[in-house]
């Protein structure tokens, strides 16, 4: 299960949804107000070039005699000047208005042309942008209509600042709202993500986090549902193997002793047959007990009897359990410890996995050979090794040998449930410790890591 933590808000989902609809609005609103800029400055355009035609059309109607007056009273009478006339002759004097020589660049062609202020500089004001005509009249004056467009321009100008502020607010205030969003969102997910790791973890009674009406809420609902029926059909299955167990351990105790009685009035000729029964029988025995033990352990409240335990105190008390064992093989069993500190634990179940992993050790290594128990800290957490110098576990095994009644082809006439690894993986898994199993060159390394697991 990848963990969350490593992934970037920006790649969620809701973030994204977001964005991708934040660039959408953001498209409609600059498009609508381009639309409106476009139009606006196409109208008012509009609006300067009928207003220039209409007096270009009323003064060539006028009598030439009459012309220069009207061009100075319309000069003169605007309060707020906009337009801009002159009336010139053939040889380009002024003869009214306010323009004191006709534009070089404006045709003859009775159309609107946009000329620079600076080719007009006899303006009365300042003005930023202009659009003229020019008319050649009948007597072959010439008249010259100009138009400020000055407004024109800054209204195109507050438009487009408008467009780019407007656009940027709703830029930010979209992406705000969606990191906001996506955060709620981040938090629900990163919760039923420690809920499915709890439950990965053993916590069979942890369910998914389902608060709100959504898909994410659903899907939690669902995941759920299928805990219940899972949780059910184990509780069934575990039921029955414990029952089978436990009903079976009595009447094969009763064996046991009845097989005992027999082989101490048993003939000399059928001893071997009975002791070998008697075995077999013990095996039996053991296996259902470690069975019952497994259960015991994943049943238990997972942290009713944590304390703190000492591994370096835990770790030498197995040595010396085992030594007495060692010495009978020839063996030489090590021990080397550094200070971790305590860890938080059940001090009986762990001192059960090091028996376990010990037990092994020394049962697998041949007569002369070493085991070396060692106790080391590692940035993550403390790490105990058990090691031997035996015929190893070939890494196709590995994963195999944890599981229960498994047993390796190599060992299976050596004693045995093949139930001990896996008592020692249900004890650290309800620590949620980690064991891994490694190549001693020769031998293997047990290996158990003591801190939290979290899945990758």
């Amino acid at each position: 299960m990848s963990s969350i933590s490593s992934m970037k808000r920006w790649r969620t989902t809701p973030f994204r949804l977001f964005l991708v609809y934040t660039a959408i609005f953001i498209i409609s609103v600059g498009s609508l107000l381009g639309l409106d800029y476009w139009r606006s400055a196409a109208y008012i355009a509009q609006q300067a070039r009928n207003i220039i035609g209409w007096e270009a059309r009323y003064l060539r109607a006028l009598r030439p005699e009459r012309l220069p007056a009207e061009i100075n009273l319309l000069s003169r009478d605007v309060p707020q000047r906009v337009n801009y006339y002159g009336l010139f002759a053939p040889d380009g004097s002024i003869i009214a208005g306010t323009i004191a020589a006709p534009p070089p660049t404006i045709p003859d062609d009775h159309f609107l042309h946009r000329v620079e202020a600076n080719l007009l500089p006899a303006y009365a004001g300042d003005v930023a942008d202009a659009l003229a005509m020019a008319v050649v009249l009948k007597n072959g004056n010439m008249l010259v209509l100009v138009r400020d467009v000055g407004e024109i321009t800054q209204l195109r100008d507050t438009l487009l600042r408008s467009m780019l502020w407007s656009s940027l607010a709703i830029a930010l205030t979209g992406m705000g709202l969606g990191w906001l969003y996506s955060l709620r969102q981040w938090r629900r997910i990163r919760a039923i993500q420690q809920a499915a790791v709890r439950i990965a973890g053993g916590n069979m009674s942890e369910r998914l986090p389902a608060g709100g009406r959504d898909e994410l809420a659903l899907l939690a609902n669902i995941v759920n549902g299928m805990l219940d029926d899972i949780g059910r059909l184990m509780g069934e299955v575990k039921s029955t193997s414990d029952g089978i167990a436990h009903d079976l351990r009595t009447p094969l105790a009763r064996l046991h002793t009845l097989l005992r009685h027999l082989l101490q009035d048993a003939a000399p000729k059928d001893r071997a047959m009975l002791e070998q029964a008697v075995g077999q029988t013990d095996q039996l025995l053991l296996r259902f007990s470690a069975i019952l033990r497994i259960s015991e352990i994943e049943t238990m409240n997972r942290r009713s009897n944590f304390s703190e335990v000492d591994l370096d105190e835990l770790l030498h008390e197995a040595a010396e359990l085992y030594e007495p064992l060692a010495e009978d093989k020839h063996m030489t069993l090590a021990i080397h410890t550094e200070d971790t500190g305590r860890i938080l634990g059940d001090r009986a179940l762990l001192f059960e996995v090091l028996c376990n992993l010990v037990d092994n050790a020394i049962k697998f290594t041949p007569v002369g050979g070493k085991v070396m128990l060692a106790l080391s800290m590692t940035p993550h957490g403390p790490c105990v090794c058990v090691s031997d110098s035996g015929p190893g576990i070939d890494e196709t095994e590995r994963e195999s040998v944890v599981q229960r009644f498994y047993r390796s082809p190599g060992v299976r006439d050596l004693p045995g449930s093949g139930l001990g690894l896996s008592i020692v993986s249900a004890i650290l898994h309800l620590h949620d410790f980690r064991l891994r199993i490694a190549s001693a060159n020769p031998g293997t390394r047990m290996i158990v890591q003591c801190w939290p697991q979290v899945s990758n």
